[in-house]
């Protein structure tokens, strides 16, 4: 399943900054829109990279990130934002975990006969 693979991706994705923000209330709307999109590009790339057939992964991957839009709070999303920039990925781990297990959904419905 990609999700675990995908966070892993933005670890390498998000880099350590002087120039972050000094507080999760400051994360800009663009930080935010770039952790996503890291999100995104990190889950399509373990896909094919693991040479699963590209529809099958823009399908997952689009599953994936709708249960985490769902299920991820507008302060949630700031949150695990200002986390990720920080390297911080245990209090990243405890925003992002438990709304991962809405994705599993997804792997399901991937599933021939699911």
């Amino acid at each position: 399943m990609y999700p675990t693979l995908a966070l892993l991706t933005i670890v390498t994705l998000s880099t350590a900054s002087a120039d972050w923000p000094n507080d999760p209330s400051d994360v800009s709307a663009v930080e935010i829109a770039a952790f996503k999109t890291g999100i995104s590009m990190g889950c399509r790339s373990t896909g094919r990279n693991r040479g699963d057939p590209p529809q099958q992964v823009d399908r997952l991957c689009a599953c994936m990130f709708a249960k985490l839009e769902a299920g991820l709070s507008p302060d949630e999303w700031r949150r695990a934002t200002f986390f990720a920039q920080r390297h911080q990925y245990r209090e990243l781990a405890q925003i992002l975990n438990p709304k991962m297990e809405a994705t599993k959904e997804c792997s399901a419905e991937q599933t021939p006969g699911a």
